[in-house]
């Protein structure tokens, strides 16, 4: 009877965050058809689309690589209020690291935007990008609370959280876009992770105020645990910061056509990752600590198996409505000749639905194996790999040739990493 509590209410669980993901992903969505039908299809757009692969180096890169040492941890120091004195050692890690990106934007802000500066005025680049740094400065104060509801199982909190804050940044967004243009696109980040902050801070500041504290042997366990993954993830990270350098030189438009199908599939994976990937953490370290090593290989396949479903039943909505769709959002924004290339970049990029939240899940397990140095590796050398394919092809074959080379990147970091989990689970058994 026990045991069949517990599944109703972990069904319950999950319906109650595929809701709350959804509710982002509409929101979201809207925000997007916000900026795009206000801004239009060019430079501009561009430009913050750029942006925001900058800004996504440093999440995925410093922000993703703290988290993914955070859960772990906490589980392991379970009960012993850690979480305000990670609360500092992360804010020391991260915080000086941001307003030096900051203060040096001038320096790198002309060689990542160099296509730009005959078009775009520098003010406007400027503050985007320099918003968008504050945005992941902010963010990094996250890494704790995501850590420490993974640790007690609370997703449904922050996923409500951010889909409360994506309300408040479509009624900002909406409010200001007619005024600020796209550079309230870069401010909507920055208000969304503000508020997430703050509803933390609200319902776990008394919590974790009176252990902050600078804690000088977990700030060095810390960085022992995170640096071979924050090594190579500062390398292999800078990927859409290479494609949207390089389809910069490419046709005007096609960076916000591949930012903008990116940011929608991003959407709706962002919702998978949320219910099954991001989970898969918690279910994988209990079941280490648990001793169950043995049931490992058959929960990663029946992953891979729901989330293979699931990507041939969205790729099926794509088909039949995909193109219809996107043409209809984009509105008289879209030229006309830009269809055909909306149409293939819609189809090729597909693979990024189907491929991100099993990658994910197999990161999650290998993070849960303490295997995040190797995993880090593997990924250096597919990321490697993956740029050598976007320069050549891109060269032979122009934007049909990156976006080719962007799912082969995909399909070579699953295959990789499926390989190493594989070799791991095998010295465990």
């Amino acid at each position: 009877m026990v045991k069949l509590f517990e599944l109703i209410k972990n069904q319950k669980s999950k319906l109650v965050l595929a809701k709350l993901s959804a509710i982002q992903v509409v929101l979201n969505f809207l925000v997007s058809i916000l900026v795009i039908r206000k801004v239009g299809v060019g430079a501009e757009l561009d430009v913050y689309y750029i942006a925001m692969a900058v800004f996504a180096f440093l999440y995925s890169s410093i922000n993703w690589s703290l988290a993914s040492v955070a859960a772990p941890y906490l589980i392991q120091h379970r009960g012993e209020n850690k979480e305000g004195r990670f609360f500092v050692t992360v804010a020391c890690l991260t915080l000086p690291l941001g307003i030096f990106v900051a203060l040096t934007l001038p320096l790198w802000a002309e060689v990542v935007f160099a296509n730009y500066l005959n078009t775009v005025s520098m003010t406007t680049i400027y503050t985007v990008q320099a918003v968008l740094v504050a945005a992941f400065m902010v963010d990094s104060l996250l890494v704790v609370f995501t850590a420490y509801l993974q640790e007690q199982n609370r997703y449904i909190l922050f996923n409500g959280a951010m889909a409360g804050a994506s309300l408040v940044g479509l009624l900002f967004v909406y409010a200001l876009i007619d005024t600020l243009g796209v550079v309230v696109a870069a401010f909507n980040q920055l208000v969304m992770k503000l508020f997430i902050l703050i509803w933390m801070l609200v319902i776990f500041g008394k919590k974790i105020k009176p252990f902050m504290a600078f804690d000088k042997q977990m700030f060095y366990e810390i960085i022992r645990r995170v640096k071979y993954i924050l090594m190579g993830s500062f390398y292999f990270k800078t990927d859409e910061v290479v494609e949207k350098y390089i389809a910069s030189y490419l046709m005007p438009g096609f960076v916000s056509i591949i930012g903008f199908v990116q940011r929608v599939y991003g959407a709706f994976v962002s919702v998978i990752n949320s219910v099954i990937g991001v989970p898969s953490m918690t279910v994988f370290s209990n079941f280490i600590k648990d001793g169950k090593v043995h049931e490992l290989k058959p929960i990663l396949y029946r992953y891979i198996a729901i989330l293979s479903t699931i990507s041939l039943c969205a790729f099926v909505g794509v088909y039949w409505i995909g193109e219809m769709t996107f043409v209809w959002v984009m509105g008289d924004k879209l030229p006309e000749d830009m269809v055909p290339m909306l149409r293939m970049t819609m189809y090729v990029l597909f693979s990024f639905v189907c491929l991100k939240p099993i990658n994910l899940v197999l990161q999650c397990l290998l993070l849960s194996l303490n295997e995040g140095d190797k995993a880090t590796a593997y990924e250096a050398v597919t990321f490697t790999i993956s740029v050598g394919l976007k320069v050549g092809l891109t060269i032979a074959y122009g934007m049909e040739g990156l976006l080719l080379a962007i799912m082969l990147g995909y399909i070579l970091t699953d295959v990789a990493k499926f390989y190493l989990v594989l070799k791991e689970l095998k010295k465990l058994n």
